[in-house]
């Protein structure tokens, strides 16, 4: 598995949101954008990521 092209953008989301309207985000489901809670969660995500069987070096690329 290659996982060199893979990038988390955590800060690119909520200038977006300014787009919406209220209607419009109380109609979806499950929020993508409220998945992770900022870069102090960064760890929770590496911990996630070992748990699911990827290596310190694909962990590293990411």
């Amino acid at each position: 598995m290659c996982n060199s092209n893979i990038g988390l953008g955590l800060d690119m989301i909520e200038p977006f949101m300014k787009y919406d309207s209220p209607e419009y985000l109380a109609k979806m489901s499950r929020p993508d954008f409220d998945v992770v809670k900022g870069h102090s969660k960064m760890p929770e995500i590496v911990r996630a990521l070992a748990k699911r069987g990827y290596k310190d070096e694909a962990i590293k690329l990411i």
